[in-house]
């Protein structure tokens, strides 16, 4: 979803308030539109925050993308999307993604609010990243972990 221009401009002045719902893995998310980016927030965490997600685009500015030997991504964790959105807007890297995420609604959010303006193909697994590491054999060139329990990083990751 791509928000009008006029309220892409407030967001600078003063973040705009778009969706509030909840899931069984989260009692609140709310959808913000903040400077002009998507922004994914529950009781204690942002989850995402498009180009502005700060831990990542810091990581990123001294990745070397060229010795990657392919494209396959593995995204633990998905958010809003925030990492696929950066790597393909920001970064121009064309990667494959292959994305785990526990908690459906927030897939939905994702897919409504971000992964539409999006060319990168991206694989949706519903579901726990443990899991999926402990049964997946597929070799990825890159891996992104954005794996939270509310504020917290889960102790297995």
């Amino acid at each position: 979803m791509t928000p009008h221009l006029l309220k892409r401009y407030w967001s600078y002045i003063r973040p705009i308030l778009f969706e509030t719902t909840q899931s069984k893995h989260n009692d609140l998310l709310q959808i913000w539109l903040s400077q002009g980016q998507w922004q994914l927030m529950t009781n204690d965490a942002i989850y995402s925050y498009g180009l502005r997600y700060d831990n990542f685009k810091k990581v990123f500015d001294t990745f070397r993308f060229n010795n990657l030997p392919g494209n396959e991504a593995l995204l633990l964790g998905l958010g809003l999307g925030s990492i696929p959105f950066m790597l393909e807007k920001h970064f121009k890297q064309p990667l494959a993604y292959t994305a785990v995420e526990i908690d459906p609604i927030v897939v939905e959010l994702a897919q409504k609010y971000v992964l539409d303006q999006l060319n990168s193909p991206i694989d949706i697994i519903v579901g726990d990243a443990e899991l999926y590491l402990d049964a997946t054999d597929g070799p990825y060139d890159i891996v992104c972990l954005d794996v939270f329990d509310n504020a917290q990083i889960p102790p297995f990751f």
